[in-house]
């Protein structure tokens, strides 16, 4: 049977490797028999060792076997050698002892020669061999469905070790977005977070788990970290990775080798650029490639992406700079796509490029789930919704929603980095979070805003009828509302009202600026957070608008060539901290007091100063008041008998002819409340020209025209938004634009036109 065998097996080789493959597969031959069949097939000696297929094929022992090898792996575009058919003998069952496994045999076919004949006897076809007895079942994989009654976050978390599986995150993103139900986004979150948190403190048990509510946690929790601000688009506030569209499409082409034309009009029929690379990749083949020695596909071994690897790449890309920087992040992001291996990763890995994942959550619903999935998962109360029994722990769990209410008040103190309030909460615990987490210079305080008023009687009636307070109006320019930090090792940071890092805008001249002010008022090592408004103004301080200021250069790489052009002001209005004191929980009174002091050393005309500011006290009566100027304004005067209606009115003109956008009205009781609209105490409240309804010429209608449009993205994508508006003009009798208008306008609105 062997000799019989051995010719059967060598008749196969003459046939193309993809037949060979099936039949070898049917008759399930054992090693030794393939490579006597192969012996006899090359009729070459066999070297000591057995080389695989590329060192067979690289490094050929003789002309003889590499005139074989080529000739047996010819081009389809040459006439192949003629070979002498071999006489077969009959077909005969095989033992069922021999392994089925074809590709490791055949891969190292060479380990002896042989010296058997074949028998002449006419060729019959193979009888098929017995199906071979099923492998033993593999444990599966556990429920990954967040929403199932049978989803187990501690089972998934085993399962996933200490990488999770970018996969992971993009199907839970994915399923946030196809809801709109704000409770059944929370679940999901949560389910996904109590995951991620397992994969973190991965070879803990619950005990330990518990105590990190009292003691510092050991572990980093990456994973919850990069989930959270990645998902979130908040990663933008501390990485700074430069991305365009130009970058991205670039990258997109180059992984996926689309036709012309067809990634723009994908983006124009999906209105974003997720969904476009997400059918791109549907309609690509992805894993595979054509070996040389082979001639048929195989899969190409790939590693998982991991979540890791997707904020790794971010990191990679904020670190990009220089020379030929856009080759390389186009690089780095090609590489990361030819990772991905299924279309939703592509979708939500160029979303994240993009800082917006268009999942409906906002930055605030991830607090949440991260609160609730802490306060779950450190007292064993994993995928359950409701609180522990605190009867039966000596560790009693505060209620969610005071966990949830702490994470939120933590965060208004970290605004440009959420990372530090969440390594607190996961590390510490609740309490000591509240403890830790404060305002800190370097590190931007969400700012306070003002809650909008329609009318001066309706200052008047919250801050004199209904509080009895004083309060002091300020102008409210028209320019970046900004917070400048100053450490105490002489660092600056300038942080924009939504918490980004602007310092590199400014760092050309206001940087500088501040820096001689500072050092020359001896206050070098003197730590301070200031909230103002940076001005543009022209060489003789008058106010400019805003676009003006919108024109300057927007990083110090581009200002560093020159000077830029647009001179700024900076006016101060609060002090958020001073000399390591955090000052929020002080009244506006005294942080006045202490700004006007630090003001005095660092204030320089047209460069530095304070806002102008009127100050009302009430007395006794509502009528009965003193006023007080600051700023610009003249000597202190008393007028107990003015109406207080009449002296917000004035004011508020003044601040109109001045090119201020109208008046900012805060009640000197009242505390910093970061993060807060309006506040208690009557809070601060805001009297823009645009909102007066009851003061004749403050805001006049102008009549327009609509010229042009854009074509809208995202959810606006079967619409035109913004809009083009122009005005008529009478003296060359055309159209003269004026500008674009995109924000007001209903859905409603959209679909009528």
């Amino acid at each position: 049977m062997d000799s019989s065998t051995t010719a059967e097996l060598s008749s196969i080789l003459c046939i193309s490797l993809t037949a060979a493959e099936a039949l070898l597969k049917s008759i399930s031959p054992g090693p030794d028999l393939l490579n006597r069949a192969c012996a006899k097939h090359f009729t070459e000696p066999a070297p000591s060792h057995a080389p695989s297929h590329a060192e067979s094929l690289a490094s050929p022992s003789s002309p003889k076997k590499q005139r074989q090898l080529s000739s047996f792996f010819a081009s389809p575009n040459k006439p192949k050698p003629k070979r002498k058919t071999l006489p077969v003998p009959s077909s005969s069952s095989f033992s069922s002892s021999f392994s089925s496994s074809f590709s490791s045999s055949f891969s190292s076919p060479f380990s002896s020669p042989s010296k058997a004949k074949p028998f002449s006897k006419p060729y019959t076809p193979i009888s098929p061999a017995p199906a071979p007895p099923p492998p033993p079942p593999s444990t599966p994989a556990p429920l990954s469905d967040l929403t199932s009654p049978s989803f187990s976050a501690p089972a998934l978390a085993r399962h996933y070790a200490t990488n999770v599986p970018f996969s992971f995150v993009a199907n839970t993103l994915l399923r946030v977005s196809f809801t709109r139900s704000r409770l059944l986004k929370n679940e999901l979150l949560v389910n996904a977070l109590l995951t991620i948190i397992g994969c973190d403190t991965s070879g803990t048990n619950t005990s330990t788990a518990a105590a990190t509510t009292t003691t510092s946690s050991p572990f980093s929790f990456s994973n919850t970290l990069s989930f959270i601000l990645l998902s979130s688009n908040e990663l933008k506030k501390s990485l700074s990775i430069n991305v365009g569209g130009s970058v991205l499409n670039k990258a997109i082409t180059r992984a996926f080798q689309p036709a012309r034309g067809a990634l723009s009009k994908l983006c124009s029929t999906h209105g974003e650029m997720g969904d476009a690379v997400a059918e791109l990749f549907t309609g690509h083949t992805k894993g595979q490639k054509q070996t040389k020695l082979s001639g048929f596909f195989t899969a190409a071994a790939k590693p998982a992406l991991t979540l890791k690897d997707v904020h790794t790449l971010f990191v990679n890309l904020d670190r990009v700079h220089g020379t030929a920087s856009e080759e390389k992040k186009i690089v780095l992001i090609t590489a990361t796509l030819n990772l991905c291996v299924h279309a939703d990763q592509a979708r939500f890995l160029i979303r994240m490029l993009c800082f917006h994942t268009r999942t409906g959550a906002t930055w605030v619903s991830f607090l949440d789930a991260a609160a609730e999935a802490h306060v779950l998962s450190n007292h064993d109360y994993l995928n359950k919704k409701t609180p522990p029994d605190t009867s039966k722990t000596t560790d009693p769990a505060p209620p969610v929603a005071a966990a949830v209410a702490a994470l939120r008040s933590a965060a208004s103190f970290a605004a440009s980095d959420l990372s530090i309030c969440l390594l607190a909460l996961l590390k510490t615990g609740v309490a000591e979070m509240l403890k830790t987490v404060r305002t800190q210079p370097l590190t931007a305080t969400a700012a306070m805003l003002g809650e909008p008023c329609k009318s001066v009687d309706e200052i008047v009636n919250i801050f004199v009828t209904q509080l009895r307070t004083g309060f002091v109006c300020e102008f409210k320019y028209d320019g970046e509302r900004a917070q400048i930090h100053h450490g105490t090792s002489g660092e600056w940071r300038i942080f924009s009202r939504q918490a980004d890092e602007v310092t590199a805008k400014y760092e050309a001249d206001v940087v500088p600026f501040l820096e001689k002010q500072v050092v020359g008022a001896g206050l070098g090592t003197t730590s301070f957070i200031l909230d103002v408004e940076i001005v543009a103004v022209d060489g003789g301080g008058n106010i400019l608008p805003f676009q003006t200021l919108s024109t300057r250069k927007r990083s110090a790489a581009a200002a560093a060539g020159e000077e830029d052009t647009v001179s700024v002001c900076i006016f101060a209005f609060d002090l958020l901290y001073y000399a390591d004191k955090d000052l929020l929980e002080k009244p506006l009174r005294e942080r006045k007091k202490m700004l006007k002091e630090l003001a005095e050393k660092l204030q320089q005309e047209h460069r530095f100063q304070l806002v102008k500011a009127l100050e009302i006290e009430v007395l006794e009566a509502p009528e009965a008041l003193e006023v007080e100027e600051e700023g610009d304004m003249e000597e202190d005067v008393e007028s107990p008998e003015a109406p207080q209606a009449a002296l917000v009115l004035a004011f508020l003109l003044e601040a109109v002819s001045s090119k201020c956008e109208g008046l900012m009205v805060k009640s000197l009781s009242s505390k910093y409340q970061a993060g807060a609209r309006g506040g208690k105490m009557g809070g601060w409240r805001k009297l823009k020209k645009d909102y007066v309804e009851d003061v004749e010429g403050l805001a006049d209608s102008i009549d327009v025209a609509v010229v042009g449009g854009w074509r809208g993205s995202g959810r606006k994508k079967e619409w035109f938004s913004p809009y083009l508006v122009a005005v008529w003009n009478e003296e060359t009798e055309t159209f003269q634009t004026l500008c674009r208008v995109m924000s007001g306008f209903t859905d409603v609105f959209y679909q009528e036109r």
